[in-house]
Parts: C-alpha cells; structure tokens; sequence
C-alpha cells in the first residue's frame, strides 16, 4: 500500500478577479485634506467683509495688519496695506471690514485716526497710549454704498447718532470764536461751535453752532447770541465790570444765548436758522435801538478820559455812545479843539421820544427833525466825570 501526499487530493487553486475597481485607501488623506482646505477657504471668505480704502495725508500712527478700525470701541476692521498715492500727496489705507460691518460703507461715513490730542474740550485718546492708535468711525445714514472714503484729519465735531439741531451766525469779527469752542445757555454748556469761515465776499464770518436736544428747543425767534469768549473787562464811567461765562471761556472763547424777554421767548425756529452773533451780551440783550442819527460834538477842553465806546448820557439815559475823536487846531485863535462824533438813538427816550416825533409829522428822517429841535432851543453838550477812580468821563447835556 503506497503511501499518497496529503495535499495531492486537495484541488488546484483557481485564481479569480473582482470585476469592481478598489480605491486604494491612501488615496482618502489627500481627499479629505483638500476638502478640510476648501472648507477653510469657505469659511474665510464668509467672515471677511468688504475691503474699502482711505486716504488721510499722513500714515502716522498706522500699521498694516495691526491697526483697528473701531465703532463704539468695537472692532469693526482691521487695516492691511497701506500705500502711498500715486501722485505723493498722501497715503491710501486699505481695510478689510468684518461681515457684520458692511452697513458702514455707506457714502457719508466718515474715518479719522484716534490718537491722543489736547484741545480746547480736555485730553482726549489717552488710552491709544497703551493700545495704540485706531480708525474712528461715524456711520452715516445714506442707503448708498461706497468703497472709497477722504478721511478726516481730526474728530468731526458732531457725529450722526448726536441729537440735536446746527444754527446759522453771522458776525463782522470772529473774536475768539474757536472751532469746538463751547456754546452756553444760562453758563450751562448746551453745544459747541463747529464750524467758523470767512465768506466769500470777505464782508462778514458765518459760524456754525450744534445745539444738543433736549436743549435745542431753548432757540426761539427771540433769542440773542453773542461772543462770550474771553474776559469781558471794561472800565467806563460806570466803573469796573468784569463778566464771563466759565473758565474754558477765558482760555477758548465761547458763544452764549438767552430771549431778550423771558416771559415771550418767541416762536420756534427751524434747524439751519439764521442769527446775528453780537459782539457783547450788552449788545445782544438791549432793547431796538430805531434809527440812528449822527452828531457832531465841538470840544474845547480835555478830552482825557474819553474813548470810542464813551456812553451819552441824556437824563440818566444812555442814548448814544461815541464813534470817534479827532484833534484839530484853531489857525485864527491858535488853539486846539477836538471834534467828536457821536452816534444817538433817539428812541430809547421812549414815551419822551414818542411826544417829540408827534412834532414832526410826515418827516422821511424824524430822529434828525428832532435832533435839531431841541439843539434849535439851546440843548449843548459837556463832559462830565464819570468815575474819579478811573478818570473816565462821559458825554451829557450842560446844565443851564
């Protein structure tokens, strides 16, 4: 009995092949890599905002990359590249807004760049210090896109979210009206000047002032404006007086206002009202001074203590005041004299005025006709001391 091999009764193998085609499994780390890298793609193109640019006149304080754009102290922005113009004339900020923020690239934001700055307000951006600078943002209220901005060499003086109104003053002399300079009701500040310019003619100055709500409804048709900045010292034959609205007002100058009568403060005006600014609340708050005449004082003594400004005096009433003073010299009597030239209203001799005008009926000039009048029965002028401290003299009728 021969002995057989074990795996001879065992069939010969039959090789056969899957008709599917296999992914090799490494094949899937590339795969799933590309995806995680579009998905990452996706997601920053999601969370990126639009890119807009500004252009400020110098780069100061900004870095690309790092510095912030900032509304409300909230990070809105961020700045990537900054470049100078083509023609050299300032530098163009290129910034990559969050999502969220696209509403801010409207056509009447506005941009500034927030370092620290003393001003007449107080010290302001103290805290860039540590943080560094950032973009300032006022978000206009435009429906306009818009991805190209000017921005603004310093904070506007009144940003769209403030309540409140802007008046219109005009002024022959600024004085010491100072853009932010503030704006006073009663010695409250209620607003501030925001914008002062010459016009174009060059005959007068128009000032703009943003009175803060709920106060802007204290501008009625019967307020008065006037300059309030600085120390309003006068020595006259009335004495010393001294008045100003607040220490910022000494250092910046300042504009106040109030009704010329409390109890009928007038009706209530429009934004973008026009007013006179006047030089002084004398000035502001005096009553309708009419028509004026001028007159001619011949002087044969002393003019010392007299000035331009120099009240007349009728009675105990302030009816005038003097414009100027000019020595002249007597060939004949070879002596010298002073003509001075005053300016009267008549009408603030109020019931006395009206009975004086009732003489004259149908004059085109009845301040004139009036003046004449009383000069016609023996009215002459002197000096008269005013205040023996000072020196200072005034003008009044010589007694008889």
């Amino acid at each position: 009995m021969s002995e057989t091999s074990p795996t001879s009764a065992l069939p010969a193998p039959e090789p056969r092949r899957d008709g599917r085609k296999r992914l090799a499994l490494i094949w899937l780390v590339p795969l799933i890599a590309a995806l995680v890298g579009l998905a990452l793609v996706v997601r920053a193109w999601l969370q990126t905002g639009p890119t807009i640019t500004i252009t400020f006149d110098t780069a100061e304080s900004l870095e690309d990359g790092a510095t912030e754009v900032r509304y409300k102290d909230v990070v809105v922005g961020k700045v990537s590249s900054i470049q100078l113009r083509d023609d050299d004339s300032g530098v163009v900020v290129e910034v990559e807004l969050t999502p969220d923020a696209k509403r801010i690239a409207v056509k009447d934001s506005r941009f500034w760049v927030v370092r620290p700055r003393i001003g007449i307000g107080g010290v302001s951006g103290i805290n860039t210090l540590l943080s560094g600078a950032y973009i300032g943002v006022d978000v206009g209220t435009a429906t306009e896109s818009q991805r190209d901005f000017v921005g603004l060499e310093k904070p506007p003086a009144v940003t769209h979210d403030q309540k409140g109104r802007q008046f219109t003053l005009t002024t022959m002399d600024a004085g010491s009206v100072t853009i932010g300079a503030p704006v006073y009701y009663r010695r409250v500040a209620v607003g501030r000047i925001v914008d002062a310019a010459l016009d174009a003619d060059g005959k007068q100055i128009t000032v703009r002032v943003f009175i803060d709500a709920p106060y802007d409804r204290f501008v009625t048709s019967g307020v008065r404006f006037w300059n309030a900045g600085g120390v309003d010292l006068a020595v006259s034959s009335e004495g010393l007086k001294l008045n100003t609205q607040s220490l910022a007002t000494v250092l910046a100058g300042g504009i106040a206002f109030q009704a010329i009568d409390e109890r009928d403060p007038g009706a209530p005006v429009k934004e973008d009202s026009r007013f006179v600014l006047y030089d002084g609340m004398a000035n502001a708050l005096a009553p309708p001074d009419g028509p004026s005449v001028q007159a001619l004082l011949v002087l044969r003594r002393s003019t010392r203590g007299l000035a331009a400004g120099t009240p007349v005096d009728f009675n105990g009433i302030v009816i005038g005041a003097i414009r100027s003073i000019e020595p002249q010299y007597d060939v004949r009597q070879q002596t010298f004299y002073s003509k001075v030239l005053v300016e009267l209203f008549l009408e603030r001799l109020g019931p006395a005025w009206t009975t004086l005008k009732a003489q004259h009926p149908g004059t085109e000039q009845p301040a004139l006709a009036v003046l004449h009048t009383l000069i016609d029965h023996g009215l002459t002028a002197q000096l008269r001391a005013g205040n023996l401290l000072t020196g200072q003299q005034y003008v009044a009728p010589a007694e008889p």
